[in-house]
């Protein structure tokens, strides 16, 4: 891989209503929530899904990166969204 991105590389952005308690807690309860989602996605999905969104990589881009052909780079994508979605739906 020419290019890799580690998820536990990415920094938050800053909220800008963090500074109330209640808004800076829920803030970090969903933080974690969606990184123990991330975490539970298998490595394929997780390496795809980091290309797309804090590299900005096309679907073709990913795929050339990747060494994988466009349909399956696109499934991964479809699938991570897919289970992160279905990870973080509010109980």
């Amino acid at each position: 891989m020419k290019h890799s991105v580690s998820w536990a590389t990415v920094s938050p952005e800053p909220a800008a209503d963090s500074d109330r308690p209640e808004t800076a807690a829920h803030l970090a309860i969903q933080k974690e929530r969606v990184r123990e989602a991330i975490a539970s996605l298998p490595d394929s999905q997780k390496e795809v899904l980091a290309l797309a969104y804090f590299k900005g990589y096309s679907h073709s881009e990913i795929a050339r990166e990747l060494d994988l052909p466009l349909g399956t780079a696109k499934a991964r994508l479809r699938s991570g969204m897919q289970k992160l979605r279905n990870l973080l739906q509010d109980e």
